[in-house]
């Protein structure tokens, strides 16, 4: 597993069918933290090492995972139900 990388291993999951656009990554904190910090004077600056960046991640997946997946189901079958329906 270690000679793959991550867009090797997420081009292998997308070409079985599964869908990663919910897939996020330090880089994601990264990028969020960038852009928080345009609007910051040198002196405000957002800085986080990667344990923080790890733990916000941790924090918003708790936070917000089981409302996603209800959610994701039930849109799910409601497109079930209006594929067979129509």
């Amino acid at each position: 597993m270690e000679k793959y990388t991550d867009s090797d291993l997420i081009k292998e999951l997308n070409s079985r069918g599964w869908k990663t656009d919910l897939l996020y990554h330090i880089a994601d904190v990264d990028s969020q933290i960038q852009m928080l910090n345009e609007d910051r004077d040198e002196n405000t600056q957002i800085v986080l090492d990667d344990n923080e960046k790890s733990d916000i991640l941790d924090d918003t997946f708790d936070s917000t995972f089981d409302y996603v997946c209800e959610k994701i189901n039930i849109d799910i079958q409601d497109k079930i139900l209006n594929y067979i329906e129509s």
